[in-house]
């Protein structure tokens, strides 16, 4: 029966594709795929999309959330201007961390040759972020609900959007190499040619095996600490006391001669642009002469801890954030972790994050001694025990059983975030010198040496001014708005109470009335029950308004007159 059929190739390749979760499985099933659906060899770009939307779309046996997720990348490409075709530029990207994956997938949907290059051959990061709206849509406009169906762009409750930074690489990969975008992991961009003469305008890199894979964010021990930013740089005149600056010249080992040997060992990708991704420590930059800043701020240090995550018998948390105010926050500051800020996220991991007070990790052990910033969180200032028994303190005040274990891979880690490290100028031109000595040699230049160049950049300036000033009227028109509904509010609330505290006087007007009318019925009931004439109650008592009051009998006389000529006028009502 039907039921009983075998899966499809086809299906299968899918699958296998889907549920990779490392970057080998996740580039052979790829290939599997690829072969499945036909797509000639060498190709790249929308070709490679195409031909897997094709066989994806009349295939039997593939779920409609994968064809769903082709037919979406598919529709992506007329989003984009294309700089496709048989010209089409070819860009190496260094670097395969969220940013370098992210752009590799937007240059191949405007119809970019693409190649990617990578030190690390698996996904080494391991920690959780807590996602904007527009990255969070973004993600899941690429299919991170199919990729992962716990993922989700809508606010449940108080719980933040986010996703593991190793899922958000994950699903970007899987992205770039459904568009067409070649990977070499494993690999590092070790040099630059520029085109020789007789070569037209081919620039050409370099890449061989990387000499070592291992940093500070594959190492899973506590005591292995990113290096130092501050380590290259020096103030300089004007920067003030928080700004560090890096100047390098251009290396010559790096950026070659167009008649130089190329690298022994390495391999070629020829390319018209080159983006480096490869995050605030990147060599390139300084072997490219980029000129970079560090903007130093008061000290902040940072606590990660990462528990299992599996099936247990206490009630699921749901992610959430800390601040310092709320419950959760006071029993931290009572057992002595002073903190500005924490975050629990669950991922593939219990993920938790807290800004911990220097102070805090003096008293209770972990750093030994309070030393200069350059020393302060080095393994031999570091008590890995006194660590732990922290992280578990903090972990069970969170909401975790003790039975919770840690992680093998990054159970609990300091890090520094008293300083951000970026590039003065955001990229640098490449070109070959055209007259006078040295014509043919190298060269790069910043941004403002060329004309078109800056104009772009002032451009893309005004274009960002614009659209901040944009917001600021938006923000001071929501803030007019809110301003009038809380002055109309506050005018609605002191007429309610104006007419509430005339209401009140009104009652106790009337209460005060119907007091004096029940207290002179009481009188009246009390003198006929007694039987006492007028008279022996005293003239006071009388007189009503210096009138003498008249006797019961007088009283009862004048209303059997007064019912008298009541009836004889209805009697003769009727007889007329």
């Amino acid at each position: 029966s039907p039921v009983d059929m075998p899966p499809s190739p086809l299906s299968s390749a899918w699958q296998s594709f889907m549920d990779a979760s490392e970057i080998e499985a996740t580039v052979a099933a790829f290939d599997s795929l690829r072969e499945a659906c036909g797509v000639p060899s060498g190709s790249h770009g929308q070709a490679v999309l195409d031909a897997i939307l094709d066989a994806t779309s009349s295939g039997t046996g593939v779920p409609q959330r994968l064809k769903s997720l082709m037919a979406a990348l598919s529709k992506s490409f007329g989003a984009r201007p294309s700089l496709g075709g048989a010209a089409a530029p070819r860009v190496l990207i260094s670097g395969a961390g969220p940013v370098g994956l992210r752009a590799a997938v937007e240059a191949a949907l405007m119809g970019q040759c693409v190649t990617v290059v990578e030190a690390r051959a698996v996904f080494s990061r391991v920690n959780i972020l807590m996602l904007w709206q527009c990255t969070a849509d973004d993600l899941f406009a690429y299919g991170a609900k199919a990729f992962y169906p716990r993922f989700t762009n809508r606010h449940i409750g108080d719980s933040p959007l986010h996703l593991g930074t190793r899922e958000i690489q994950l699903v970007l990969l899987k992205n770039a190499l459904l568009l067409g975008v070649a990977f070499a992991y494993g690999t590092e961009l070790v040099a630059l040619q520029p085109p020789a003469a007789a070569d037209g305008a081919c620039w050409r890199c370099w890449a061989l095996r990387a000499s070592s894979t291992e940093t500070h964010q594959t190492s899973g021990g506590v005591l292995s600490f990113k290096p130092n930013k501050a380590g290259d740089y020096e103030r300089g005149a004007g920067q003030g006391l928080c700004n560090l600056q890096q100047t390098s010249q251009l290396d010559p080992a790096f950026l070659r001669e167009p008649e130089a040997a190329p690298p022994e060992g390495g391999f070629c990708v020829e390319v018209d642009a080159l983006l480096l991704a490869e995050g605030e420590r990147s060599s390139s930059c300084v072997k490219l002469g980029f000129t970079k800043n560090v903007d130093r701020f008061s000290t902040a240090i940072g606590l990660v801890l990462n528990l299992e995550r599996e099936a247990e018998p206490h009630k699921e948390l749901r992610s959430f954030t800390v601040r310092p105010i709320d419950p959760t926050g006071k029993q931290l500051a009572a057992a002595g972790v002073g903190f500005e800020f924490a975050e629990y996220l669950q991922g593939e991991t219990h993920y938790i994050v807290i800004t911990i007070k220097k102070a805090a990790l003096i008293d209770k052990g972990v750093l030994r001694a309070d030393l200069p910033s350059a020393e302060l969180l080095t393994a031999a200032n570091l008590d890995e025990d006194a660590l732990m028994r922290l992280a578990r303190q903090v972990a069970t005040i969170v909401g975790l059983p003790e039975s919770t274990p840690f992680c093998d891979v990054h159970p609990a880690k300091l890090f520094d975030f008293s300083s951000r490290a970026r590039c003065a100028a955001p990229f640098r031109v490449l070109g070959v010198k055209g007259a006078g000595p040295g014509r043919g040699s190298a060269l790069a230049v910043d941004l403002e040496a060329q004309p078109y160049l800056r104009r772009e950049e002032t451009a893309f300036f005004e274009r960002a001014r614009a659209e901040a000033e944009a917001a600021v009227a938006r923000c001071d028109a929501e803030i007019a708005e809110l301003t009038e509904a809380i002055e109309r509010s506050a005018a609605t609330l002191t007429s309610l109470t104006e007419s509430l505290g005339g209401a009140v006087d009104a009652m106790a007007g009337r209460v005060a009335t119907l007091g004096a009318q029940k207290a002179k019925a009481q009188e009246l009931m009390h003198r006929e029950s007694s039987g006492v004439q007028d008279d022996e109650w005293g003239d006071d008592d009388a007189l009503v308004g210096g009138e003498a009051l008249p006797s019961l009998e007088e009283q009862a006389a004048q209303r059997r007159r007064e019912y008298g000529v009541a009836a004889a006028g209805a009697a003769a009502g009727e007889a007329a």
